[in-house]
């Protein structure tokens, strides 16, 4: 975001952060200590930003922040660039989007192993793991975490990044291997 409109002479950029990091490095005005995305707070220490600052738009580049800023719009004093409600939210969750793709299989209907689990919200591969048998399947899942179970593919992981216009146009096919 920071790259594609650093230039623009109609934009000026704020990067707004819960942690000290390389935003402060990045943007020429970054506001630090935000609330994390899930604490009492955020939505009203945001707004005093928003307002302090006179931004107009707020683009989240967290997953977590897309969803909560999304589902919190009418209460912000600025627009999130984001996609409808129910995109968010099925894009957020593994098993959500599994579910909508028709893709999905549970616990239940798992007849060869190995298979793999990853946590049905979260990112990267925190938490993710093969399980070789039932009894080893039925010990994750008793662990309070909600889980997307997936064929087992070995391998090299890869994700594909897609983006569309405000149209539903597909404008960028992209994938990348995760290192």
């Amino acid at each position: 975001i920071h790259h594609a409109l650093r230039y623009s002479k109609f934009v000026k950029l704020y990067g707004a952060t819960s942690v000290a990091c390389h935003a402060d490095f990045v943007f020429e005005n970054c506001v630090e200590g935000l609330p994390y995305v899930d604490e009492p707070g955020l939505i009203d220490r945001l707004n005093q930003v928003i307002d302090e600052f006179a931004i107009d738009y707020v683009y989240p580049a967290h997953d977590s922040a897309v969803l909560t800023l999304t589902r919190e719009q009418d209460r912000l004093h600025a627009k999130v660039v984001t996609s409808d409600l129910e995109t968010v939210e099925i894009c957020r969750s593994k098993n959500l989007t599994y579910d909508y793709l028709r893709f999905y299989a549970g616990a239940e209907e798992i007849r060869e192993y190995p298979v793999f689990i990853k946590p049905s919200v979260g990112q990267g591969s925190v938490g993710a793991r093969r399980i070789d048998d039932r009894a080893a399947l039925e010990e994750a899942l008793a662990d309070g975490v909600e889980y997307a179970i997936c064929e087992y593919l070995p391998g090299q992981e890869f994700t594909v990044d897609c983006f569309t216009d405000r149209h539903g146009a597909l404008r960028y096919v992209g994938s990348r291997s995760r290192d």
